[in-house]
């Protein structure tokens, strides 16, 4: 169903972020991945402000990987080539989930035996990530990214999720 954060998540029941585009960042996408979330999750809003103020900054990035979040939940670095599918999958992150692969229960053999960036990553903050239900072969959390960056919609079990993380 999920990994991720724990309870209570990163908006501490907020159900209403707003969230502002630096240059460069494609606020059409962002729009469309906010509804999708907004629509199937049902409890919270994004609206887009000019304010500095605000709960998520999007900027470009370029180089690495195809996207990145960062830690302190403000901020979403997109490359700007992004699909639907991987802007869905960075909110996830935004909304406190993590890579489904990375579970302690994952199945695939690939993944048991590679590193977890990610999960070193929260360790070496002092992050424990929690496990919220059955591992989630769906989820547009889960790799490979070849996977997810054909999705349209987070899972069922992403929704749950994140509604158990964030208190919705």
């Amino acid at each position: 169903m999920g990994y991720g954060v724990p309870r209570p998540g990163f908006w501490n029941s907020a159900k209403h972020l707003s969230w502002r585009q630096k240059e460069g960042a494609q606020s059409q996408k962002l729009q469309d991945a906010f509804d999708i979330w907004q629509q199937k999750v049902g409890d919270i809003t994004f609206t887009q402000t000019l304010l500095a103020n605000v709960a998520v900054d999007f900027e470009v990035k370029t180089g690495g990987a195809i996207s990145q979040w960062s830690l302190d939940k403000k901020t979403l670095f997109l490359k700007g080539s992004e699909t639907l599918g991987a802007t869905l999958h960075e909110v996830g992150h935004l909304l406190g989930l993590s890579h489904e692969q990375d579970r302690p229960d994952r199945r695939n053999e690939w993944y048991k035996n590679s590193p977890s960036w990610e999960l070193e990553g929260a360790v070496k903050r002092g992050l424990k990530l929690a496990v919220y239900g059955d591992y989630d072969q769906d989820s547009i959390m889960q790799y490979p990214a070849s996977k997810y960056l054909l999705m349209t919609e987070p899972s069922p079990g992403d929704v749950t999720a994140v509604k158990t993380i964030n208190g919705w």
